[in-house]
């Protein structure tokens, strides 16, 4: 029957006779018939006389009749709890469990009719349900008392022959989620995980064959039972008494499963737990897992494909370990057995169609190699002589499309090289170095283009073409070249793109490095884009190659003379060489770049001045208003109008040189020379922000926030302090908490005037983004100093938080949703901030659930349904199952919420799902169902094709 919580109305007492026809094969032709019927079996549920059905249907023979009685106990738990008088809870508790143990004895014949699954399964249902609602003390062991209840059912099972003994034991996944009973269902927890790992360890080999079934299929129900709880978040003891138990079942593809829940869902994914994890597996790959490969022929099996995303699991989770250990013997036999599988038959996707040994492959070369040289002629610049600037007549738009052609040609180029490989990178050259005989500019820079869109698929051991392109031969004449005409501009200018497009190759390369900069260096003081791309190419050459650059370290200090308007590029350069030195050898060459750049600076600012000695004459009468109409109409000119503008971009280049200032004066990871502490920065900060509103300060109050104590102090990382370092350590405790305080409190306010008031959200998207990027920051950094703050002060967070998820933006809203998760996640148990946090739930949490459900499923851009659903489900897990039932029914039950389109069927999938998931994933399913619907969209092809 359908199961869908609709809410129905009263109805007629109804006989055996009707909920058995409802049910038979012959109703199934008849959907007219069926609906009547089902309709009023539910209007026979929503009676109150309904909780008497419960006891009265529960032992019927038929087990249809079985599921009815079940699955009333669970609507009437989950709608009508409250009409259920408190004296009979526990009579209603102690019903079901009977009930359950009937279900599953094996001396009973019904337990062995098809659809006692079925039943069963409602049954654990309806328990969820009661422990949701149940006080503690009559549940107060909710797991350990159903465990105990199967236990005892089936304990005469051992004394039956095979076919009568118990089928399925384990509890659904709908029971091991209920998060509002974390506590205590962690306290039950050891008995858990023995009846898992008793199952799995059941599993035999050899013996009786229905046997040996029998226990297999127990084994693949714990597995599925300890998925479950791998998603519900199982700490390290539990997996690591777990894991044994599945490497014990492998290649058991029920097994494989729960192993890549472990790798990727666990407290152990992103690389963690490599000695229980990583090591165990490969070592089984490379041992017993190879019979499982060399057993694999044609269609492959369960087995083997659950051991196929094992590996992919394990690779993606220890690729660090995996690559750190490439010198071990296991680890190569490891990536050996990786390689074996993708040689598997199959579609690769692979480029070369066709083996380099057939007799295909010779025509398939000469193919290319035509390719290559007719798309080396279409990428040609137009025009022929020195003289010509390459356009043949094309206007702007025509030019724009050629220069996307020619990035396009540059694709074809790649593909090539994978086919005619080393011999079309020696004929290139080979080509610009006769062409550099006197061929037109044009010609010499269709081959360079070639060569530089090569870069992607040239091995970086090549030493046959590249230091002859790179050598004086090519790049030595190329030098030569005068600087001035627009071909030999566009020529330079590909020289250089090439130059960076290689940048790693000269890492291996170090020889020719010097002829490069010797090239990059005079095209500093070319045109605007020629100076730019050659700036990044040096500061490219630098990063990649400080260490082989030192040698060179005084040349650099030449150039910081020479780098006209192209400073920032170029002193990063320089810098990053440096870096590359011993620090005691960087003091020098630092100070020298620190002090010009400062001195620069400072030059500017005073010389833009004006000075405090300068007498100005003071006007009054008309010529006073004379002057001012005289001097509003030349503000007018056009000529002022440009120059106020080019002043206004003048002036956010130097806020933005500012940010770009503080945000690398404090290094995230590890100090340099001169990092800089955060701490003082935030203040200033703080004070700019409240001095001149604006997204820059609220991005770089989060840079800081994130950089405080990263990395953390020397007498943070020590361990046996003595009393005054421990002294001085809380003093500098103290002093970040009192900063970050200080600073939340006055950046709450600012962002109240711009983004709390009407219209604000809307018409400041880039204050809202840089706002909740702070929050965010120091709700994963400074839970407890947020928390901590005044009443008003935390309220006010929360509620520009709910503003904001009523954002139309995206940027906007994801940042906002992003904030409360962060939130949520760092104060949740075993956290002291958990109690004040819940306080902060009771009042914000409707609040939060509506605003989010709305942007889903009506106002937001779906795009942000999965930082939604992210929100949604970090809320799963923090408010207790009653409160977030009760939010869900009155919020889903407001008329026309949050679309008129939203139908009560899917508000009641939706609320389903929400309160049965643990997932990210099935949350983001749900809530992608719902919007779907909610803005009219289901099962059309524009809501299909735009899936989440």
């Amino acid at each position: 029957m359908d199961e869908e919580e609709q809410a129905p109305s009263q109805g007629p007492n109804l006989s055996f006779p009707t909920i058995l026809h409802l049910f038979d094969p012959s109703t199934s032709s008849n959907p007219e018939l069926a609906k009547h019927l089902q309709h009023e079996l539910q209007q026979l549920q929503a009676a109150p006389e309904a909780w008497g059905l419960i006891a009265g249907l529960s032992t019927h023979d038929d087990p249809n009749v079985r599921f009815f009685s079940a699955h009333t106990a669970q609507v009437k738990i989950s709608r009508d709890w409250a009409t259920l008088p408190a004296e009979l809870q526990p009579a209603l508790l102690a019903l079901i469990l009977e009930t359950l143990s009937t279900a599953i004895n094996p001396m009973s014949h019904l337990t062995y009719q098809p659809a006692n699954g079925v039943v069963i399964r409602k049954l654990f249902g309806c328990l969820a349900s009661l422990i949701l609602r149940l006080p503690f003390y009559l549940f107060p062991h909710p797991i350990l008392t159903v465990l105990q209840t199967v236990a005892s059912a089936a304990a005469v099972a051992t004394s039956l022959p095979p076919q009568h003994r118990l089928r399925d034991t384990t509890p659904p996944a709908d029971l091991l989620g209920t998060h509002a009973l974390r506590r205590h269902l962690e306290g039950d927890l050891p008995a858990v995980m023995s009846t898992i790992t008793e199952a799995m360890s059941s599993h035999i080999q050899g013996g009786n064959l229905e046997l040996q079934e029998e226990r297999l299929r127990e084994a693949e129900a714990a597995c599925r039972c300890a998925e479950s709880w791998v998603d519900y978040g199982l700490g390290a003891d539990e997996l690591n008494a777990l894991v044994p138990s599945l490497y014990s079942l492998l290649p058991l593809a029920a097994a494989s499963s729960t192993l890549v829940e472990v790798l990727s869902e666990s407290i152990w994914r992103f690389g963690k737990g490599t000695k229980v994890l990583t090591e165990p597996l490969v070592a089984w790959v490379i041992g017993p897992g190879q019979s499982l490969i060399a057993a694999t022929e044609g269609e492959p099996s369960d087995e083997v494909i659950g051991f196929a995303k094992l590996l992919a699991a394990l690779v993606e989770h220890s690729s660090e370990w995996l690559v750190a250990r490439l010198g071990q013997s296991d680890v190569q036999a490891f990536l050996g057995t990786i390689l074996r599988i993708t040689g598997w038959q199959g579609s690769g996707g692979v480029d070369e169609a066709v083996s380099e040994t057939s007799p295909e492959w010779t025509i398939a070369k000469d193919l290319f190699r035509e390719l290559i040289t007719v798309t080396r002629a279409k990428v040609r610049w137009p025009g022929s002589g020195e003289s010509s600037d390459g356009l043949g007549g094309m206007d702007r738009e025509e030019r724009e499309a050629f220069d996307c052609w020619r990035r396009d040609a540059g694709e074809v180029i790649v593909c090539a090289y994978y086919i005619v490989r080393d011999e079309m990178l020696q004929s290139l050259t080979h080509l610009v170095a006769e062409q550099l005989q006197g061929a037109p500019w044009q010609d010499i820079e269709a081959t360079l283009h070639c060569i530089r869109y090569s870069s992607e698929a040239v091995p970086l051991g090549e030493d046959t073409s590249l230091p002859v392109l790179f050598g004086e031969q090519i790049l030595g004449r190329l030098s030569t070249r005068p600087l001035h005409g627009r071909g030999e501009e566009r020529l330079r200018l590909t020289v250089v793109s090439m130059i960076q497009s290689y940048e790693e190759w000269f890492k291996f390369h170090p020889d020719h490095l010097l002829p490069v900069l010797n090239y990059l260096v005079p095209s500093l003081s070319s045109t605007h884009h020629i100076s730019r791309s050659a700036a990044d190419a040096l500061k490219a050459l630098c990063d990649i190659c400080r260490n082989k650059l030192v040698q060179h370290i005084g040349a650099f200090s030449d150039l910081h003379g020479k780098i006209g308007d192209l400073g920032t590029k170029v002193i990063q350069a320089i810098t990053s060489v440096i870096q590359a030195l011993s620090p005691p050898d960087a003091i020098g060459p630092v100070e020298p770049a620190l002090v010009q750049s400062m001195n620069a600076l400072a030059a500017c600012f005073k010389g833009l001045s004006p000075s405090d000695d300068d007498m100005f004459d003071l006007d009054d009468g008309d010529e006073t208003t004379d002057k001012a109409a005289a001097v509003a109409a030349a503000r007018s000119d056009p000529t002022m109008l440009s120059l106020r503008g080019r002043i206004e971009s003048a002036i956010t280049a130097v806020v933005q040189s500012i940010s770009s200032l503080v945000k690398h004066s404090t290094l995230s990871s590890s100090d340099t020379l001169i990092s800089l502490s955060p701490l003082p920065l935030l203040t200033l900060v703080t004070t700019a922000a409240e001095r001149f509103p604006s997204a820059l300060w609220m991005s770089l109050a989060s840079t800081l926030t994130l950089r405080i104590n990263s990395p953390p102090s020397p007498l943070t990382a020590k361990k046996d302090k003595t009393q005054a370092e421990e002294e001085a350590h809380t003093h500098e405790e103290h002093e970040r908490w009192e900063i970050v305080a200080d600073a939340a409190g006055r950046l709450v306010v600012v962002a109240g005037g711009l983004i709390g008031v009407e219209g604000g959200i809307r018409d400041h998207p880039d204050v809202v983004e840089g706002w909740f990027k702070f929050c965010s920051a120091v709700s994963s950094r400074f839970p407890g100093v947020l928390l901590r703050l005044p009443t008003h002060i935390i309220e006010a967070y929360m509620s520009l938080g709910v503003m904001g998820l009523a954002a139309h933006e995206r940027f906007s809203l994801t940042t906002a949703s992003g904030f409360f998760v962060a939130l949520l996640a760092t104060t949740r148990f075993p956290s002291p901030l958990e109690p004040i946090a819940d306080t902060l739930l009771k009042h914000f949490g409707p609040q939060i659930l509506r605003a989010l459900l709305l942007s889903a499923g009506s106002e937001g851009p779906r795009s942000v349904i999965p930082n939604l659903a992210e929100l949604l489900a970090s809320l799963v897990v923090r408010v207790p199952g009653e409160d977030m039932a009760s939010w869900l029914n009155a919020i889903l039950a407001e008329e026309g919420f949050p679309d008129a389109r939203a139908t009560s069927e899917a508000k009641a999938r939706l609320k389903t799902a929400v309160l049965r998931s643990r997932t990210t994933k099935k949350m983001r399913e749900a809530l992608h169902e719902f919007a779907l619907v909610a803005r009219g969209l289901d099962n059309t092809t524009y809501g299909n094709a735009t899936a989440i």
